[in-house]
């Protein structure tokens, strides 16, 4: 749960480096944000003295479960990008819904605490961003359903990894116990080189790339270390080792993290109906964990 926890936190923090790269366009960002989340992938296995082998790195399988990680980073960045956030929120919040039904698919059963958390955990985040979005109408735009789209993307491929790591180390387990499922660094490591391969043609899109200056490349180490290397890594180790619908149930605390984290670092207030609304979030993620009698 540690490692479900950790993912939710990092990933919150990726509005505190974003909201300081507004004037780099969102193709260039994506590029930037693999390509130097890719290089401190191979300064982690170097300082863990582990041999990066040519043939394992580039060998195709693992690849296709990398990519789905790689589709969430570039579905909800562009998401974000084009649609309020409000709404891209409550969106990927779906995502324990869609692993649930994933879920019941494979198995055809189902934890009633898990969906009765979800709902209350939904009705916290429901209120939390109908608070901090105002009474602004949303305009239902062409870009907007796009946005939308794009965030239920987000949120189908996120809850698909989960589902696939947690049954690749159930038989895992199975099978050997030295054997606890996926390699999380290797398939971290394959999620942005993937990513900054597949981001190049985004360079040519719109103003001519330039090289950040101090303070931007500072904050995209920021974006590529804190808010995708530690998390994507987090996100593998949380999927291997608990329960899919719950592990998405606990991340959906991150828009909270974010505000509080927006709160502390650029001083934007929260009202005491924010707060309140975190706590029903903080419920229904502990009626989510409780286990069956």
């Amino acid at each position: 749960m540690f490692y479900s926890i950790g993912s939710a936190v990092l990933w919150a923090t990726t509005g505190i480096f974003i909201k300081y790269l507004h004037a780099i366009p969102v193709g260039h960002l994506l590029w930037f944000r693999f390509l130097l989340a890719m290089m401190l992938s191979v300064l982690i296995f170097a300082i863990g003295r582990r041999a990066i082998e040519r043939g394992k790195l580039l060998a195709w399988r693992g690849f296709g479960l990398a990519s789905l990680m790689t589709a969430y980073y570039i579905f909800a960045t562009t998401a974000f990008s084009l649609a309020p956030v409000s709404l891209v929120v409550l969106v990927i919040a779906a995502t324990p819904v869609i692993a649930f039904i994933l879920q019941f698919i494979k198995f055809r059963m189902y934890h009633l605490h898990q969906v009765v958390g979800f709902v209350v955990t939904l009705t916290g985040i429901s209120i939390y961003v109908a608070i901090q979005s105002g009474n602004g109408n949303l305009v239902l735009s062409l870009t907007t359903w796009i946005g939308a789209a794009c965030a239920l993307g987000a949120a189908c491929v996120r809850a698909l990894y989960a589902v696939i790591v947690w049954h690749q180390a159930l038989a895992g387990e199975k099978n050997t116990e030295s054997n606890k499922g996926p390699d999380a660094l290797l398939l971290s490591l394959k999620t942005v080189l993937l990513g900054s391969v597949i981001c190049i043609p985004g360079l040519f899109i719109g103003s001519s790339p330039a090289l950040p200056d101090h303070f931007s490349l500072l904050m995209l180490l920021g974006l590529a270390g804190i808010a995708t290397v530690l998390p994507t890594l987090f996100n593998t180790l949380a999927s291997a080792r608990i329960d899919p619908v719950l592990h998405n149930i606990i991340c959906m605390s991150t828009p909270v993290l974010a505000g509080a984290f927006a709160w502390i670092l650029l001083d934007e207030k929260q009202s005491v109906w924010s707060v309140l609304a975190a706590g029903i979030i903080v419920l229904g993620i502990v009626i989510s964990i409780r286990k069956k009698a």
